[in-house]
């Protein structure tokens, strides 16, 4: 009986944990130079200006800029589903280059990071996020934006104006939970066959 509790709980524990899926976002496709809106499966990319795709525009092949002539352009990014663990590389920084990159979730501002230097840009602390907004005030020739990685969860963003989400039980609470329920079963199946 309580092989069975513990495959039950390790089935359990193995779906709540398969909730966010690690992804990152594809460029291959669309190498060169786009015009706004960027439609990717894993985000829309958009800008008053050109996006350019490529090594161009980022030291790597998978990274992006915005430009109005230099990549120092604003725009935004939407995500196709709410992300987590969110991380990216700023490119072809030179002095005089700063970026204000605002993180939301749904219509709140969850954080805000500036680009100061090459390196990587780390958002994971900011929780759940669905839009990028870049705000470009470099006097420089602007960076490139390469390397994304996060979560993908599989809730579908609000959309702005809408309400909060509902929050769910965590992937621990909802692990301690079954815990319990799983114990008092077992309690109750102990004594039944006790009395037997």
């Amino acid at each position: 009986m309580q092989t069975i509790i513990v495959k039950i709980l390790a089935a359990g524990l193995l779906a709540v944990s398969m909730g966010a899926n690690a992804a990152t976002i594809d460029f291959s496709g669309v190498q060169g130079s786009n015009t706004s809106p960027l439609v990717l499966p894993e985000a829309t990319i958009t800008s008053t200006v050109n996006i350019l795709v490529g090594p161009g525009a980022a030291s790597q092949a998978d990274g992006f800029c915005f430009q109005p002539g230099s990549c120092d352009g604003d725009g935004e990014i939407l995500f196709s589903t709410v992300v987590s663990n969110l991380s990216f590389d700023i490119d072809g920084w030179d002095p005089g280059d700063f970026v204000e990159i605002n993180a939301y979730n749904g219509p709140n501002l969850v954080g805000t990071l500036n680009a100061t230097a090459n390196g990587n840009l780390d958002f994971s602390g900011f929780g759940a996020i669905t839009r990028l907004v870049f705000n470009d005030s470099s006097t420089g020739a602007g960076v490139g934006y390469s390397t994304f990685l996060f979560d993908a969860g599989a809730v579908p963003p609000p959309t702005p104006g809408s309400a909060a989400p509902i929050p769910t039980m965590s992937a621990y609470g909802l692990a301690v939970t079954m815990l319990g329920v799983l114990l008092v079963a077992s309690r109750r199946l102990r004594k039944t066959a006790g009395r037997r």
